[in-house]
């Protein structure tokens, strides 16, 4: 239960990033629950912002749900903060639309 309230607190002052890591963490350590659950705080913490899209991408991309994934991957298209994370959210797009996982 302290882990927990620690874990409460971190993600409060956790950064836009910090908060993708962890979520993508988790994903890696097959914790898909608890990822979205990362993933939804940092969009509600974080709304219309490139990261938190793309983290709800990598989670419902996780859970199978490909036709969600690719929703949440195409509103952060437009957000994309570089020419890196352009390309790199374009590859996914393309990834989402053969209904494979982006986090192979």
């Amino acid at each position: 239960d302290d882990a927990a309230q620690t874990l409460k607190k971190g993600m409060q002052v956790a950064t836009i990033q910090e908060l993708n890591q962890y979520g993508r963490r988790l994903i890696s350590q097959k914790k898909n629950k608890e990822a979205m659950d990362v993933f939804k705080f940092n969009l509600e913490k974080n709304p219309n912002k490139f990261a938190p899209l793309v983290g709800m991408a990598r989670g419902y991309s996780a859970d199978g749900d490909y036709k969600t994934a690719l929703k949440y991957a195409k509103m952060a298209e437009p957000l994309a903060p570089d020419e890196a994370n352009k390309k790199n959210i374009i590859a996914i797009i393309e990834t989402l639309k053969e209904g494979k996982d982006i986090n192979q």
